[in-house]
C-alpha cells in the first residue's frame, strides 16, 4: 500500500496526478490550435459508400481494386476527366483482352458506378457549400 502512494504526486493545485509534474504543461484554460481535417483521397468516397451499405471487407477490396485497375488503364488520368465512354473501353477490354466472365465484368461495372455516383455526389455537395 504505501508503494502505491509513494507513486502519486500532487501539482501546486492540490489534485492528485500518478505522474509527475511538468513546468511547461497544458493549463485547464489553454486551448490547442485546430488543425484542419486531411482532404479525402481519390478511393475514400467508395470506401465509404460500402461502409455504409454494411457490404463486407472482401467486397470493399475488392471494388477498390477495380477502381485502381480502372485508373491505370486509363493512364492514371482523374475520373472527373473521364466519362462513360473510358469506363465502356475498360468493361470491352475486360472482355475482349482480359477474357474475364461476363459476372466479373458485371462486377467492376458495379463497382466502377458505385464509385462515380460518390464522386458526383460529393462535387455536388461541394457546390452546394460553395454557393
Amino acid at each position: 500500500m504505501s508503494n502505491k502512494l509513494s507513486n502519486v504526486n500532487s501539482c501546486s493545485s492540490g489534485i492528485a496526478e500518478m505522474s509527475p509534474c511538468r513546468a511547461g504543461s497544458v493549463k485547464p484554460g489553454d486551448r490547442q490550435p485546430l488543425t484542419a481535417a486531411p482532404p479525402p483521397r481519390l478511393l475514400d468516397p467508395l470506401r465509404s459508400a460500402i461502409r455504409v451499405r454494411h457490404d463486407s471487407i472482401r467486397t470493399e477490396s475488392a471494388y477498390v481494386d477495380w477502381a485502381q485497375r480502372f485508373i491505370l488503364f486509363s493512364e492514371k488520368r482523374h475520373p472527373s476527366e473521364m466519362g462513360a465512354a473510358e469506363v465502356s473501353a475498360f468493361l470491352s477490354h475486360l472482355a475482349s483482352d482480359r477474357g474475364v466472365s461476363p459476372s466479373t465484368q458485371n462486377q467492376a461495372r458495379f463497382a466502377l458506378l458505385l464509385w462515380r455516383r460518390r464522386l458526383s455526389a460529393g462535387v455536388r455537395a461541394r457546390q452546394s457549400v460553395c454557393r
